[in-house]
């Protein structure tokens, strides 16, 4: 492995660690507020975790192995041996017989070096894949490596994992010091530096850590409150702070680095070999009078092929000489990009200008390449470069309209700037798939164009066709009697569907409504872009904002658009697949929306006078529920809207006031909403809103086993809205949550434009197991953010 590659591994360590200092106090208070109500697992649950990570591991090695195969990988070979070497140590480890938890603390750190180790090891696999070309057996090895990091990292509790982001710090400063044992002593030394200060830094953190965790576990029972949570948290932000310190440094060591990796003649003097792939029997190479000729080259050693490949072009020349010639001197070829996929080193190279006596065989040419600095020269031997005529391509283009008796065909041609007497373009047609050869003799079935556009376009119309017959056509190119047909065969049907009428009615400033009168059993497309729509060439994939299929029963067809264009342009067309009638012409139109749009503003309703952006959280102190008659610690058996916020409850299931949170059973009782939808009365709450935003809500299982493996208790969010005098009732989310112990999600603005009045928002969980006190919850003050 290159210092070089050690280097940026280790500089995106340090900013990562460095990231915490640049964090303003409300997020500092957010993250506090994260970590604070979390807890540190028991041993048995970290074992558990452990064991479900081998799994993960274990994928990993097998695709390792299956990427590496008989390759010369031996950083990767070295990373895969560390894993699988994991894999039995972490299995032994999960397997150990737990009997009591007088040692949770001694285990827990113990359970932290063996993450350690682990993530290290998983850093070293991501160091070895980094130079490797990117395929899909690497895009399958990296997946696996973020599944098995993102396993590891849960073992003990996600919000101390940063602690370790020093420890691979730490890990990768060794491997850069083991690179430049060789190198460069000044070099070494600078960074022997760095260590000492990030092993200072380290020892400190260390430290704090050690004591955060040490209080949770022995004096608050594996729980990380307030006050144990803003330890860690100006811990992680004193390494912070310190390593943005040593970043400061690394600057000129980067410089030093790049220097010392990059020398071209470094890179030659370790080249052993550099030899030509042949495309043919005879050791010659294939060469066209085009821009792109491909000629491949194993270099040896690899490391060093793949290094050159990163030089850009400057330092590789492809040079011929005739061999019918008097003349010993070179003639170079232009090198207009080099590249290198694991295995071969990619040259391409400009033939265009190749000497006309080679294209007519009157002359023989062969090549080398070299690659030099102008101090240090490698050279590969000799090859033949043996001249092919490029013929012209042609690939099919979407059809243009087809009308009762003709249909507009169209293609494009490559390497063709223009016409030439000695091409011609064009296209043969049939209502046999298999009879689409040219007949030049009679031009039957033939139809022969001249025309290009500066894109290589030609196009031409089919005449006298008969209606209800489908017919079959290749677009081909003749170049010096050399006939190539495009490789997809088209097909048509004369049979036109109907053109709809479309209108586009904005009904809610923002809120469009297409509409048209449809046509028995067509289907239609609607396209709508922010630019004009061309009726010469494809609209621009940039401004489509819409694409849609249209059936008959979805009309009048309404959807929302946010005000980023004024003016808005749409295409309808209709077409009929399954009965394989020809779509119709496109026709167009546009429409205008507002760049503001004016919600509604209930007083009553949660969001009423919070500013955009802004976060608020239900207010359920002692103070606001005093005015509802309930203290901390009293039940209550019906609806009770304190702030805004109505808390459900009845008789059967009540509510608990906690005096910061509020309790709840599993529900009992539900009632039906317009449309059907049942919501629960007995547990959640509800809140009105006036505008789109972001949900929040947070909770805590009051259960020392987990009840919601193996059942189907879940959270069940619904909106209940009312939109021109018709009420909506849609389901936000249903199931569990995230795993965090929270549940979130978005009301986006297009699902509430157009609402009559302030919508509803209903939330509550839900349980199926038997027993009655089985999933008994604190429920926190839930958050809401308006958006506009």
């Amino acid at each position: 492995m290159t210092v070089k590659r050690y280097f940026y591994i280790l500089l995106a360590a340090l900013t990562l660690a460095a990231c915490t200092d640049e964090s303003k106090t409300d997020e500092l208070q957010k993250q506090i507020d994260e970590l604070k109500g979390s807890e540190i697992a028991g041993i048995r649950a970290q074992l558990d975790k452990v064991g479900a990570s081998v799994a993960d591991l274990q994928k990993l090695d097998t695709e390792l192995k299956a990427y590496i195969g008989n390759a010369d990988l031996p950083s990767l070979k070295a990373a895969d041996a560390a894993i699988a070497q994991e894999i039995t140590d972490l299995q032994a480890y999960a397997g150990q017989e737990v009997n009591e938890e007088s040692d949770w603390l001694a285990t827990t750190f113990l359970t932290l070096e063996k993450q350690s180790a682990v993530l290290i090891d998983l850093a070293s696999v991501r160091l070895a894949l980094a130079p490797l070309p990117e395929t899909a057996s690497k895009a399958k090895v990296v997946a696996a490596v973020a599944a098995a990091e993102a396993s590891v990292c849960g073992w003990v509790n996600d919000g101390i994992i940063g602690y370790y982001t020093i420890a691979q710090t730490d890990a990768k400063l060794k491997a850069l010091e083991d690179a430049l044992k060789a190198e460069d002593e000044a070099l070494a030394a600078d960074v022997n530096e760095l260590r000492e200060a990030i092993d200072s830094a380290r020892t400190a953190l260390t430290a704090a850590y050690q004591a955060a965790i040490t209080e949770a576990i022995n004096t608050n029972n594996g729980q990380v409150n307030q006050k144990i949570a803003s330890d860690i948290q100006a811990a992680s932000d004193a390494i912070g702070l310190q390593i943005n310190a040593i970043t400061g440094r690394l600057a000129s060591l980067e410089a030093r680095v790049a220097a010392l990796e990059t020398s071209v003649s470094k890179l030659l003097g370790c080249v052993k070999s550099i030899a030509v792939v042949p495309s043919f029997s005879d050791g010659s190479v294939e060469f066209s009078d085009t821009p792109s000729n491909t000629i491949r080259f194993e270099v040896y050693p690899l490391e060093a092929a793949q290094s050159l490949a990163q030089q850009g072009t400057a330092a590789f020349s492809l040079d011929y000489v005739g061999t019918v010639t008097r003349s010993s001197m070179f003639t170079n070829i232009p090198v207009t990009s080099v590249s290198f996929d694991g295995e071969v080193l990619s040259v391409v190279a400009d033939g265009t200008d190749i000497p006309a006596q080679v294209k007519t065989g009157e002359r023989s040419i062969n090549a080398r390449l070299r690659i030099s600095d102008g101090t240090v020269t490698r050279s590969s031997g000799f090859f033949h470069l043996a001249y092919k005529a490029s013929p012209v391509t042609v690939e099919l283009l979407p059809l243009g309209n087809i009308e009762q008796m003709n249909a507009t065909l169209t293609a494009r041609a490559s390497l063709c700037r223009n016409a030439t007497d000695d091409v011609f373009f064009g296209f043969v047609y049939s209502v046999y798939e298999d009879n689409l050869d040219i007949d030049l003799a009679t031009g039957r079935d033939t139809l022969i164009t001249y025309a290009l556009s500066p894109e290589g376009v030609f196009s031409d119309v089919t005449r006298t066709l008969s209606l209800g017959v489908r017919y079959y056509y290749k677009a081909f190119a003749s170049k010096n009697d050399v006939v190539t047909y495009s490789e997809e065969t088209g097909s048509f049907i004369v049979a036109v569907c109907a053109a709809p009428a479309p209108t586009a009615t904005v009904r809610s400033l923002q809120l469009v409504e297409f509409n048209w009168t449809p046509e028995a059993g067509d289907k239609y497309q609607l396209e709508v872009y922010t630019s004009p729509i061309s009726t010469t060439y494809e609209p621009d994939e940039e401004d489509l904002v819409l694409s849609a299929e249209v059936t008959a029963d979805q009309l009048p067809y309404t959807r929302y658009f946010p005000a980023k264009a004024s003016k808005y342009y749409y295409r309808v067309r209709a077409v009929d697949i399954l009965g394989e009638r020809k779509s119709s012409s496109w026709v167009m139109g546009n429409f205008r929306v507002e760049s503001t749009y004016s919600w509604p503003a209930e007083t009553d309703a949660f969001d009423y006078g919070v500013k955009a952006g802004v976060a608020k959280t239900a207010d359920i102190s002692p103070d606001a529920f005093e005015e509802a008659g309930l203290d901390p610690g009293d039940s209550f058996s019906e609806p009770t809207t304190v702030a805004k916020v109505t808390w459900l409850g009845a008789t059967t299931n009540k509510g608990t006031y906690r005096g910061d949170r509020i309790s709840y059973n599993k529900s009992k009782a539900t009632t039906t909403l317009s449309g059907g939808t049942a919501v629960a009365s007995d547990i959640g709450f509800r809140f009105k809103i006036n505008r789109p935003g972001a949900f929040r809500f947070s909770f805590k299982l009051n259960k020392t086993t987990d009840v919601w493996t193996g059942s189907e208790q879940k959270f069940v969010a619904v909106l209940q809205a009312t939109y021109s005098g018709t009420p909506v009732v849609t389901t936000l989310f249903s199931g569990r949550p995230a795993g965090d112990n929270s549940v979130s999600f978005a009301i986006p603005a297009e699902s509430l434009c157009g609402i009559d009045s302030a919508a509803t928002l209903y939330f509550w969980h839900e349980a199926d197991n038997s027993s009655a006190t089985g999933l008994l919850l604190d429920y926190y003050p839930p958050v809401w953010t308006p958006e506009l």
